[in-house]
């Protein structure tokens, strides 16, 4: 039971993360947001950039939060909770593939597990 705790823990971490961080970045990058929002194309490189740091902020403290809570069975959890958001990320980024550069997409789905990972082991060793 706990491991299901701990993924469901740092699921929700990283969405919590992910809302707020994303509502700062339509705040700092309204016109960009706005245009996103109406369905045209988000090109603005500095928005992108800071959504992949904002990306890689919420996997690495998600991954923290759920090797804390799982602790012997911290990398198992981890890995669970961060292929969970890795499917989630696909089928997000599928949503939007047309509105964003390829880089992006990519950029930002190969880093979830890697930096979840990174951050458990923080805690573990």
């Amino acid at each position: 039971m706990r491991n299901v705790l701990a993924v469901i823990a740092g699921y929700l971490l990283w969405s919590v993360l992910w809302v707020a961080g994303g509502a700062g970045l339509a705040v700092l990058f309204a016109e960009s947001y706005e245009t996103f929002t109406a369905g045209e194309a988000l090109a603005d490189v500095r928005y992108l950039a800071l959504a992949l740091v904002l990306s890689v902020i919420c996997s690495f403290f998600s991954g923290m939060t759920t090797a804390s809570i799982a602790k012997d069975a911290a990398k198992g959890a981890t890995l669970v909770m961060a292929l969970l958001l890795l499917a989630t990320g696909i089928a997000v980024q599928l949503g939007s593939w047309d509105l964003m550069p390829v880089w992006y997409h990519l950029t930002f789905l190969a880093l979830i597990v890697p930096v979840c990972l990174i951050g458990a082991r923080r805690v573990t060793t």
